[in-house]
């Protein structure tokens, strides 16, 4: 038999294994568990925000590939409509497919050109027959619910089915059996003086329903987004606060324009677009303008112009500029050196 005093020691063993921790020890675990989350997570956070705008610069490559892909399957212009958002910002939060309607080449087959007049520089005025009436559609500001004019300054023409696209500027739309439309290029020579020949016109795009939504958070900082390290300015500074952004591919796959500011811009270099978080975008509301400029997490998404090759690049330390645009020129060096290599 077992003495009484060893079945009572063990019994008290077994019932001190049975009581598990106490609250001290308890303590001490969730103290060394707040403390190494207090470690880890400023550790981890960049890591995070990373991947984050790392995704949003996967879903505008999309975008733009979607938009590239639309072209040419409709053999004419389709681009990319970025929505500034709401307040004034440069945060989109959202790019929808923009696609051209039909070209206008008159109301029947026989619409021709009248004359073209010369008014100075690379601007000239085209009188229109009879048979183009709808140019000289009436614009009624109070009929709120009436359709837009089919023609409307932002279009573009050309002459004869051939040659350069013209920049529609102005329309004279007094003469409904004469209407008059002012052109313009930016270095194509006027086209020869002309009566008697049909036209084409490319009608300015719109927006459709197709969009595809930046990462909750993430956004394209607009304000910090152009062409070429210093060219036309994406910003609402520059372009005009509500004015939409949208760019046109070509069925080639390269850039065919830009409107900014309600106008048509022809840039000569890559479209750099900063990806980085909705809440530093520049706006009144923010302590720091130019806060996605300097963080590191964020990502610059860039578009050939010639070939239309989309890449992605981080952005990059520019705490030596002692300016805004001194800043974004050399982000977007670094992207045009990343968009040569085509590095993704």
């Amino acid at each position: 038999m077992i003495p009484c005093r060893l079945q009572r020691n063990v019994r008290q063993g077994v019932a001190r294994r049975l009581a598990g921790t106490t609250l001290i020890e308890l303590l001490v675990v969730i103290g060394i568990m707040l403390l190494l989350a207090a470690l880890t997570i400023p550790l981890v956070k960049p890591l995070l925000d990373g991947q984050t705008t790392r995704e949003g610069s996967r879903v505008l490559n999309a975008a733009f590939a979607m938009a590239k892909a639309r072209a040419s399957e409709l053999q004419r212009p389709v681009g990319l409509f970025f929505d500034r958002g709401v307040e004034g910002k440069d945060a989109c939060l959202q790019v929808f497919l923009a696609e051209s309607p039909l070209p206008y080449c008159g109301d029947t087959t026989t619409a021709r050109v009248v004359s073209i007049t010369p008014v100075g520089g690379l601007t000239a005025d085209a009188t229109f027959d009879a048979q183009s009436a709808s140019i000289a559609a009436p614009v009624d500001p109070m009929a709120t619910l009436a359709p837009p004019p089919i023609i409307n300054p932002g279009d573009q023409i050309r002459f004869n089915y051939q040659g350069p696209y013209y920049d529609i500027v102005a329309i004279d739309r007094t003469n409904v059996n004469a209407p008059v439309i002012r052109f313009r290029h930016r270095t194509a020579p006027l086209p020869a003086a002309v009566t008697g020949v049909p036209y084409q016109i490319v009608r300015a795009p719109r927006a459709t329903l197709r969009h595809l939504n930046m990462p909750k958070g993430v956004a394209i900082d607009l304000s910090a987004s152009g062409s070429e390290a210093t060219g036309i300015e994406f910003g609402s500074a520059t372009a005009g606060p509500g004015t939409p952004l949208v760019v046109m591919f070509t069925p080639s796959g390269n850039i065919d324009r830009v409107i900014a500011g309600g106008s048509i811009q022809h840039p000569i270099g890559s479209l750099h677009f900063l990806v980085g978080r909705d809440d530093q975008v520049n706006s009144s509301n923010i302590v720091d303008p130019e806060a996605n400029l300097a963080d590191m997490a964020n990502v610059w998404v860039s578009v050939g112009i010639r070939n239309g090759l989309v890449t992605s690049s981080a952005n990059v330390d520019n705490s030596a500029a002692t300016t805004n645009l001194e800043r974004i020129q050399f982000a977007r060096e670094f992207a045009i050196r990343s968009l040569t290599l085509g590095s993704d």
